[in-house]
């Protein structure tokens, strides 16, 4: 059950009763709980996960996430927090494997690194790039991820065009977007790239696995990018209930020759994954020499 089904279930029903909405509550923690092997670990979920639901409660509480064989400490400060690392770490949230393994990864909506830590745990070798747009956000990234010298973190939107762009910012820290969404709340200027300025400027020449998790700006970045030679395996989220766009524009946007997988949202709360096989393998180049950088130093990240 998701988290946004879960407070639905609290406000409608439960409102009258504080103890059954405090069992509610318990019940999320174990389910969080299940991040963790260890009883310490379990222990320390749950509690931050009462904290959290507390009214008022503004810290941010450091937490472990056993993954395979590594165990990685996260800082967490809202429930919506705890459900993107359970999406991702129990649940498989971009984790379909990817042969050949990749060198090069590029994560679009990084978030607090969940996806970032999962990919370095895959792909250990792999130089992981994580772009998150919301400031707010930067520097529980990095702190999330600073003790892995393969992860890099930067604090940029990926738009449709170079320059700045608004961003609004969710109530919750997973819905911040370049797009006005029904959950947006303020409203911040912040630096923008293109999907391409952005790859010239980190001097990536190919990206072996692009991930985009954007909240309805993924149709923008990809329709404004055509480098398609440059980019391997794409991964993400296809916002279809924000945009109103059909996974129809998806893989109409996309070259055939491409290997593509979306979680999509065309319908609230019904998800398909979709996959187009290649019909030929991308050719891999002799040397992953970088593509010269031609955006001005103002803009570099």
């Amino acid at each position: 059950m998701s988290l946004a089904r879960l407070r639905t279930l609290v406000d409608t029903r439960f409102t009258a009763g504080g103890i059954r909405k405090q069992l509610l509550y318990a019940a999320m923690s174990l389910r969080f709980a299940a991040l963790s092997r260890t009883f310490a670990g379990r222990a320390r979920i749950v509690a931050a996960t009462i904290a959290l639901a507390s009214p008022g409660s503004s810290r941010a509480y450091r937490i472990p996430v056993d993954h395979q064989e590594r165990r990685v400490w996260f800082e967490v400060s809202e429930l919506c927090e705890l459900e993107v690392l359970t999406e991702v770490f129990l649940g498989g949230d971009f984790q379909e494997a990817v042969e050949p393994a990749p060198r090069t990864i590029v994560d679009l909506g990084s978030h607090i690194g969940a996806t970032l830590q999962a990919f370095h745990t895959l792909y250990p070798h792999a130089r992981i790039v994580g772009i998150e747009a919301n400031p707010k956000l930067i520097e529980r990234l990095k702190a999330n991820t600073e003790t892995v010298p393969e992860l890099e973190v930067h604090n940029v939107a990926v738009a449709g065009h170079d320059g700045t762009t608004p961003l609004y910012v969710g109530q919750h820290s997973w819905a911040s977007s370049t797009l006005q969404t029904p959950s947006a709340g303020s409203i911040t200027e912040v630096p923008a790239l293109t999907l391409q300025s952005l790859l010239e400027d980190l001097k990536l020449g190919n990206v072996d696995l692009l991930k985009l998790d954007l909240e309805g700006a993924e149709y923008e970045v990809l329709a404004k990018f055509d480098a398609w030679e440059r980019i391997g395996t794409i991964m993400l989220e296809w916002h279809g209930d924000i945009t109103g766009r059909p996974l129809t524009d998806l893989k109409a946007m996309l070259p055939q020759h491409k290997l593509s997988r979306a979680i999509a949202g065309s319908v609230p709360g019904r998800y398909e994954e979709v996959r187009c096989d290649p019909l030929e393998p991308r050719p891999t180049p002799a040397s992953q020499a970088a593509a010269p950088t031609r955006v001005q130093s103002e803009r570099r990240l």
